[in-house]
């Protein structure tokens, strides 16, 4: 199967004086067709991240089918360097 890698360029915002253009890669090849139980989904696959987050939609899709959650608390380190604790 050949994925088809595609590059768009997204220009700074206005008020920055920054004379350069951001360029972004987008690959196919990170997103992966999952499927827990009877649940299906479509995921972006970050092979660097140490942990996966499920989003709010399949979540509330496997609580609705009983599965039992945990609490815990997180600490996400954004690329600049920015921390959120959820």
């Amino acid at each position: 199967m050949r994925f088809e890698t595609r590059e768009i360029s997204i220009p700074p915002p206005p008020e920055e004086e920054l004379k350069t253009e951001h360029t972004l890669r987008l690959s196919r090849r990170a997103l992966l067709d999952i499927r827990i139980g009877d649940i299906h989904g479509r995921v972006c696959a970050d092979t660097t991240a140490t942990r996966s987050i499920a989003g709010e939609l399949m979540f509330n899709l496997l609580r609705e089918r009983g599965v039992d959650f945990q609490k815990m608390e997180v600490t996400i380190t954004l690329a600049d360097g920015s921390r959120t604790i959820m």
